[in-house]
């Protein structure tokens, strides 16, 4: 009887101590599928083993975030460089040259650079305007996705004058300002360029399409825009 105790004692003890030496993650007896401990947030428990909710595997660069893969957020740099944006602009002209106007404006943007192109309105003026624009975003505060923006951009307006002689003008410019940008969700941004000071520095016009002079004419405006970004 003795011996028959200690040999029951001794079978225990070895189940208990196979059990305790079980690797994390394995299949739990008497559970097909189940995951001991269970899966953290994004993985899903296969076969007793965890695997990713993004399958295949996120690229480098990209982390995986309930199943969809997203950029790996880069210190005081936006997760989203690219951009297509709509902005409405406000010209306030600063000198007696520069004209208010009100201006509909599409902007393609990269990483540093951007391009604008946009129709303008003012009193007996219609204009095409188009930019390219240098910028480089920075992160006032740590983890919040709010960024400031200091812009320069170096611009072309081609104008139609309705004063009965057919008259045109041809603007080159020079825009120093600053953005700020406050990311709303992932693929949405706002804009607001609430500085942007806009100096003509050269200046031609032409009646009837002949006669094309330059002017002394140095206009000066601060333009405000206010729009939306849509990340990609």
């Amino acid at each position: 009887m003795a011996a028959g105790r200690l040999r029951l004692v001794g079978c225990a003890t070895i189940v208990a101590l196979a059990l305790l030496s079980r690797p994390a993650g394995a299949e739990v007896s008497g559970e097909p599928g189940s995951c001991a401990p269970p899966c953290r947030t994004g993985f899903f428990c296969q076969a007793g083993k965890c695997i990713s909710l993004c399958n295949p595997p996120c690229p480098d660069g990209q982390r995986c975030v309930e199943g969809d893969c997203q950029p790996i957020p880069r210190v005081g740099k936006p997760d989203r460089d690219n951009f297509l944006a709509l902005l409405g602009v406000f010209h306030g002209g600063l000198n007696n040259p520069a004209q208010n106007m009100g201006e509909l404006r599409v902007e393609f943007a990269g990483r540093y650079t951007s391009f604008e192109i946009g129709p303008a309105f003012g009193n007996q003026l219609i204009a095409l305007r188009s930019a390219i624009q240098g910028h480089v975003p920075f992160q006032p505060f740590k983890g919040h996705p709010f960024f400031v923006i200091p812009t320069i951009k170096v611009g072309y307006t081609f104008g139609w004058i309705d004063d009965g002689k057919d008259t045109h003008k041809q603007d080159l410019f020079i825009t120093p300002g600053v953005r700020l940008r406050y990311d709303i969700i992932p693929r949405m941004a706002l804009l607001l360029d609430p500085f942007q000071l806009q100096i003509t520095f050269l200046r031609l016009r032409s009646e009837q399409g002949v006669n094309v002079h330059r002017t002394n004419e140095i206009p000066v405006s601060w333009n405000l825009a206010l729009g939306l970004a849509f990340l990609y």
